[in-house]
């Protein structure tokens, strides 16, 4: 297996594609020996965005590991190579009666790179997060050996790795839950709001109510101090049968949730535009005067139009270091000309990744340029429990990426 170079940024990062599981534990013992240089990570990201992850290092690149192995009609459970995508889980299952996890979720996301990240979305409230439905994972260790963990095996492996970044080893194998559907429909109401106030409090109504697969408040403008918006609530519920159950979603119907539980692009803007996202969860008693500062933390003046999507988070994440606990999670989306967005939109993620936290909340960790190794500390409590992990299995830190870098999640125990 041959390596070559990917140049950005000033910055060269070398690139290989292991075809099977055997050739990342050959390079994983390569490193381990040193015949490699160490600080690599796996991605199931296309090139660019890969190389991305960890400039000047090493990345494999897992979307060659795309077989699917096992299926059981009867629990609904497949197991798969870590490269195979939603959109390839859709395209087999769905005749079948079933989806991928998070309807919500891009469909070129692969299935290793969403349990590596515990993706989630505005689904939560009735799909959860990623680690909700995973049910094991072989992970392929720094010195090369391939554990198996799950809930009852190597626990500690197991949560350290959803939503662990990659940093606990690669995922070649993920066993998990699908998302049954019977071939019915889904439905939309789109409310306009406002207010503020009302607005959450019926995001909240929404969200209790009988069989909602998502419910998201989006807010295109923000009235500073005055509770006044502009935006919509909508909720997508699914079809029900005759004893009251929730139908699932026929083919087809997947992207509509994706779509529905995205944000409108602001196709107005008169400029070349570039567009950033953050993502995040706030405490759930949040009131409109938090959600106020969050978006005025956000603003670009003179350069940018912002989006704020709201959704209930239902329940904590099984991964130490996941995103999702209970609250209200939210995206929030800046877009506006490259050379003015780019010139503020460092000092405009660090003000909102101060606001939420001062509210209680945290962000997700790819918004590491804004985040403090006491504020990394601070959000997420089961730290302590990933780091432990983290140097019992890489003790050399050969996995490695830019934002373990910046977070000292990269450190050595040696």
């Amino acid at each position: 297996m041959s390596w070559r170079t990917h140049q950005a940024g000033g910055t060269t990062t070398s690139i290989c594609r292991p075809e099977r599981v055997a050739d990342i534990v050959a390079v994983l013992r390569e490193v381990s020996a040193g015949h490699v240089g160490r600080g690599m990570i796996a991605s199931g990201r296309p090139m660019p965005a890969a190389a991305a992850l960890n400039p000047g290092g090493r990345v494999l690149l897992t979307g060659r590991l795309n077989c699917l192995l096992a299926f059981d009609p009867a629990r609904g459970t497949v197991a798969c190579e870590a490269g195979v995508t939603f959109g390839e889980i859709d395209t087999v299952f769905m005749r079948r009666g079933f989806s991928a996890p998070i309807p919500s979720a891009p469909s070129a996301t692969s299935i290793g790179g969403a349990a590596a990240a515990d993706v989630f979305g505005p689904t939560h409230a009735c799909h959860g997060s990623m680690s909700d439905h995973v049910q094991w994972l072989d992970v392929a260790l720094p010195g090369g050996e391939i554990v198996h963990a799950s809930r009852a095996a190597n626990q500690d492996i197991f949560r350290a790795t959803l939503g662990g970044l990659g940093l606990t080893g690669v995922i070649v194998r993920v066993g998990f839950k699908l998302v049954a559907t019977t071939g019915g429909g889904a439905r939309m109401t789109t409310v306009p709001v406002t207010e503020l106030a009302p607005a959450l409090r019926a995001l909240g109504s929404a969200s209790e109510a009988a069989l909602p697969i998502a419910t998201c408040l989006r807010l295109d403008r923000i009235e500073a101090a005055g509770g006044r918006v502009a935006g919509a609530l909508s909720t997508v519920h699914f079809d029900v049968d005759a004893e009251g159950r929730g139908i699932g979603p026929s083919p087809g119907m997947t992207e509509f949730l994706r779509s529905a539980c995205s944000f409108a692009p602001n196709r107005h803007l008169p400029w070349p535009r570039t567009t950033s996202r953050l993502r995040g969860v706030l405490p759930s008693d949040i009131d409109a005067a938090g959600i106020e500062r969050l978006a005025a933390s956000g603003a670009i003046p003179g350069a940018s139009a912002a989006q704020l999507l709201l959704f209930p988070v239902a329940r904590d994440a099984v991964g130490d270091l996941s995103l999702a606990v209970r609250g209200l999670g939210f995206e929030l989306a800046q877009s506006g000309p490259k050379f003015l967005a780019t010139r503020g939109l460092h000092a405009a993620l660090a003000r909102v990744h101060r606001c939420v936290l001062d509210l209680g909340g945290r962000t997700e960790l790819d918004c590491d340029q804004a985040l403090s190794r006491d504020d990394l500390a601070r959000s997420r409590p089961r730290l302590a429990a990933f780091s432990a992990v983290r140097r019992r299995i890489d003790p050399r830190a050969d996995l490695q990426s830019a934002t373990a870098r910046r977070l000292g999640l990269a450190e050595t125990a040696e």
